[in-house]
């Protein structure tokens, strides 16, 4: 019996983490903290837990959304239709397209509101980013077998090392 294919356990050290060296800081932390939150979630205990939480979250879109058409409504009660629509073309080019719509019009506790309590909600439902990294999980496309990335052998290098969910290891 021949041993020709050997795989190992752990992350060698001779391999390099690719190009670019690896995710930033910030878009790992936030990548692992949503792979914590889904695993908990597809569990009986949190499911519900999760669920009222993201819901809580979501909520908060509407009140401030709320906020910022009240403010709009009042300005226009002041001033006519026509005038408040030719002004507001003049602003329209200043301020950006999104404007027309009361999004330009957030507070700054708005706008903190938004990024801190519901876009975190949102990557946890869409991802943050679903490039490789060292560690990250990845699926070999043809077979359907998952795999962790370990990293690349050389600097450059289109392939990449990996270490297999289910341990096959050839033997000739």
């Amino acid at each position: 019996v021949k041993i020709c294919e050997m795989q190992m356990r752990g992350t060698p050290r001779d391999l390099l983490p690719g190009d670019p060296i690896c995710s930033p800081v910030a878009t790992v932390l936030a990548e692992a903290t949503i792979q914590l939150i889904r695993i908990l979630h597809r569990t009986d205990k949190w499911t519900h837990c999760i669920n009222k939480n993201m819901m809580d979250r979501l909520q908060k879109v509407k009140s401030c959304i709320k906020e910022v058409n009240h403010k709009l409504k009042k300005s226009r009660s002041v001033q006519s239709r026509e005038e408040h629509e030719m002004k507001e073309e003049g602003k329209e080019e200043e301020r950006g397209k999104y404007s027309k719509h009361g999004l330009a019009e957030l507070t700054e506790i708005q706008l903190r509101t938004l990024c801190t309590e519901v876009w975190p909600v949102l990557a946890v439902i869409g991802g943050v980013d679903t490039g490789l990294r060292v560690g990250g999980r990845c699926i070999h496309k043809q077979t359907g077998r998952h795999a962790t990335l370990l990293g690349v052998v050389k600097e450059g290098s289109a392939s990449a090392k990996v270490q297999w969910d289910d341990a096959e290891i050839t033997i000739r």
